[in-house]
C-alpha cells in the first residue's frame, strides 16, 4: 500500500494496517500483566503487606502504554526492515504528524536507537525549569492567601484537593469555592511519590512475565523477536521515578476530586488515600 509523504511514494506491507494483529499483541501484554499482578498479590499476602501496594496494580495502565507503544513501534520497524532514521518517514502517513510514534512516550527513534532516557523524556516528565518553578511559587502564595480568607469566614471549611488530571474547570471551581466560602482549594503541584514494598521482588515478577511473552510474540513477528535489555531497564528506571523508599507520604486534604483513575496521577493518589484511611 503506498504511503505519501513530502511528495514521495513508499511501499509498505499490508500487515502494517492489520488491526487484528495489533489487538493480538495488546492481549498478550494484558495477559502478562494480569499474571504478574496475581503473583505480586500472592507475594504481598505472604509478607503481610497491604494489597493496594501491588506494583502492577498501581502502574497497570502506565505499563500497558509503555509496552504497547514499544511493541507497536518495534513491529512496524521490523516489518518494514528499517535500519536508518531517514527511513522512518516511510511509516508516517502525513506531514502534519507531530511525533514519530504511537503515544509520544515511546517513539520510533527510541526503538531504532535503543535509547529511551532521552532529553525529550526528561522534559516531558521533569519540567523543573525556572519559569515553571516561579509560576508554581506564585500560584501557591495566591492560593494560600485566598484559603486564609475562607478559613476566617468558615473555620470548618474542608480542604479539597483537585488533581491535575481532572477534566473539570479547576479555575471555575476554585473561584466558586472561595466566593461562597465553601472549601479550601488545594492542588497537587508537587510530584507524587509512592512506597512500593519489596519493589525489587515485585519488579522481578513483572520482568519475568514480560519476557515470558516472547514465544507468543514470535508467532506474530515478521523476524525473530526479543526485548531490548535497555528497554527493560528503562521500565524499571521509569517506575522508580514515581516511588520513594519510605512509607511516609501523606495527602494533606479532607477530600480529593480526581480525574480518570486510569491515569497514573490519580492511581498514585488513590494508593496513598487507601493507606491513610
Amino acid at each position: 500500500m503506498p504511503v505519501n509523504n513530502s511528495g514521495n511514494n513508499y511501499n509498505v506491507p499490508d500487515d502494517l494496517f492489520d488491526i487484528e494483529l495489533y489487538n493480538k499483541i495488546s492481549f498478550i501484554i494484558i495477559d502478562a500483566l494480569n499474571d504478574s499482578f496475581n503473583e505480586c498479590k500472592k507475594l504481598l499476602e505472604v509478607r503481610d503487606y497491604n494489597k493496594y501496594q501491588n506494583l502492577v496494580a498501581v502502574f497497570y495502565h502506565h505499563l500497558t502504554k509503555i509496552l504497547c507503544s514499544y511493541l507497536f513501534s518495534k513491529y512496524e520497524i521490523d516489518l518494514c526492515n528499517i535500519k536508518h532514521k531517514k527511513e522512518l518517514y516511510t511509516l508516517v502517513l502525513t506531514d502534519k504528524s507531530p511525533t514519530l510514534g504511537f503515544t509520544g512516550f515511546i517513539e520510533y527513534e527510541n526503538v531504532l536507537d535503543d535509547q529511551y532516557l532521552t532529553k525529550e523524556y526528561f522534559n516531558l516528565y521533569q519540567k523543573n525549569n525556572v519559569k515553571t518553578i516561579i509560576k508554581r511559587i506564585m500560584s501557591r502564595v495566591y492560593n494560600e492567601l485566598n484559603n486564609k480568607l475562607v478559613k476566617i469566614n468558615n473555620p470548618a471549611a474542608p480542604r479539597v484537593l483537585f488533581t491535575r488530571n481532572m477534566s473539570l474547570d479547576r479555575k471555575y471551581l476554585k473561584k466558586a469555592g472561595w466566593n461562597k466560602k465553601l472549601f479550601l482549594y488545594k492542588v497537587d503541584n508537587n510530584p507524587i511519590k509512592i512506597f512500593i514494598p519489596n519493589f525489587e521482588d515485585q519488579f522481578d515478577i513483572l520482568s519475568q512475565s514480560i519476557q515470558d511473552t516472547i514465544p507468543k510474540l514470535n508467532q506474530l513477528w515478521p523476524t525473530k523477536f526479543e526485548y531490548s535489555q535497555s528497554f527493560l531497564q528503562f521500565i524499571k528506571k521509569d517506575l522508580l521515578t514515581h516511588c520513594t523508599s519510605r512509607n511516609s507520604t501523606r495527602i494533606d486534604a479532607d477530600l480529593i476530586v480526581s480525574g480518570c483513575v486510569s491515569q497514573l496521577i490519580a492511581r498514585k493518589q488513590k494508593l496513598i488515600f487507601n493507606l491513610c484511611s
